[in-house]
């Protein structure tokens, strides 16, 4: 903190803003510095489309069947002679201050102010009358021009961190798609598998899908608790079960 005495010899404090609004301010000072360049680079080429434009309707004003649709060669001519006393460079210093007042968040902004008044300079203005405002209102609405100030006016929201309007509101991200859980379904054709107790008896009914028409087949095994032994469960798997269950087919018969 600095202090400056005067001639009471009292101190007086001096406010300094913080070391973040100053690292933003620099950072947008040297990003809209970057955006003027480009910006001019627009413009040069809005100039050079709008020369050649002029180029050909003089090349087709001397011809008799398009010379009704041209207007005078001698207009055309004043025309291109004042279009090569324009200075791109005021054209898009222009255009982007221009596009700067027009929106409302960079407009509020102050490091955005404070670039703008060390940047563009306030003295350019368009042409009010004659040939050279005709041809300054071309250069500004013309494609080239525009889509580089609109580059310019994105990298400064991205700059700030800020979300465009896009015209019906402030722009909102797009949601994150929620994953949906599997779900894992058996496939109709899978034996099932039940088991029914009761006193004395265990029973195991399978079930399976036959090869044949799509005719189901059941097999029930009855066996005593004491046949179960220390596993718990019947040994069923037989030949003659694993040709029912895959097959579909009954056992032959003995005899």
């Amino acid at each position: 903190m600095h202090f400056s005495t005067n001639p009471r010899g009292r101190g007086i404090k001096r406010k300094h803003s913080s070391p973040s609004a100053g690292g933003d301010a620099k950072k947008i000072l040297g990003k809209l510095f970057h955006c003027l360049k480009e910006v001019k680079k627009a413009a040069k080429k809005a100039k050079a489309f709008e020369t050649r434009k002029i180029v050909k309707r003089l090349k087709s004003s001397g011809n008799v069947s398009l010379r009704k649709k041209s207007p005078d060669k001698g207009m055309l001519s004043k025309e291109l002679d004042v279009l090569k006393t324009i200075n791109h460079d005021r054209i898009g210093t222009l255009a982007l201050r221009n596009k700067l007042k027009k929106d409302k968040f960079l407009s509020s902004e102050p490091s955005v102010q404070m670039a703008i008044s060390e940047v563009l300079a306030s003295d350019t203005i368009p042409a009010s009358e004659g040939i050279l405002a005709k041809l300054e209102t071309r250069l500004l609405s013309s494609k080239p021009l525009s889509e580089g100030v609109t580059t310019a006016i994105s990298s400064l929201y991205v700059a700030l961190e800020l979300k465009q309007d896009n015209g019906n509101g402030v722009e909102e991200g797009p949601s994150r798609p929620h994953k949906l859980p599997k779900v894992n379904i058996p496939a109709a054709t899978e034996p099932r598998a039940t088991l029914d107790l009761s006193e004395g008896t265990t029973q195991h009914s399978f079930v399976g899908s036959g090869s044949r028409r799509g005719t189901s087949v059941s097999r029930s095994v009855s066996v005593s608790d004491q046949e179960l032994g220390n596993s718990g469960a019947p040994d069923i798997n037989t030949s003659e079960d694993h040709d029912l269950l895959t097959n579909g087919h009954s056992p032959p018969h003995a005899g």
